[in-house]
């Protein structure tokens, strides 16, 4: 049986003269129910899933030209969505790590006893699971994750 999740995000922005634009986002996804059983996985999941609402909130708002009023909605929505752009470096931190994947690296480096920072540096030249994009963030879980089965490598 599928699992649906639900995220939301929304944000109001000032303009000038005293006015305001807003935007929000509601999406929906159903996902295997077997990503229950796999916490971090489901954490992933659920950060991906902020990160494009917040990303889709923030374009929104970004965009200027944008016509205000009931033709803005006539548009159909995008068909698919992908969530693996590479790190262009336009737009404020556009698929920077989410806070469940940062969460999760941490407390899996220290059920593991794992050197994080040494590790940041060498792979990636970073000092902090925050500096780490969507997809390093990723990688880092994966990594820690691999511990769990060769307990050997916990130093490295």
């Amino acid at each position: 049986m599928p699992l649906k999740l639900a995220v939301g995000w929304c944000r109001k922005k000032g303009d000038s003269n005293f006015g305001s634009r807003g935007a929000s986002i509601l999406l929906e996804v159903e996902v295997d129910s077997g990503l229950m059983a796999d916490p971090v996985k489901l954490q992933e999941r659920i950060g991906a899933l902020y990160a494009l609402a917040r990303n889709s909130v923030e374009t929104e708002l970004k965009d200027a030209k944008a016509p205000t009023g009931p033709s803005r909605s006539a548009s159909p929505p995008p068909q698919s969505v992908r969530t693996d752009r590479k790190n262009d470096n336009h737009g404020a931190n556009a698929d920077a790590a989410t806070g469940p994947q940062i969460n999760a690296i941490r407390f899996l480096a220290r059920k593991y006893r794992f050197d994080l920072n040494a590790f940041l540096r060498e792979r990636f030249q970073r000092d902090l699971p925050e500096d780490l994009t969507l997809k390093q963030a990723s990688q880092v879980i994966d990594r820690l994750q691999e511990l769990k089965s060769n307990p050997a490598e916990r130093a490295s």
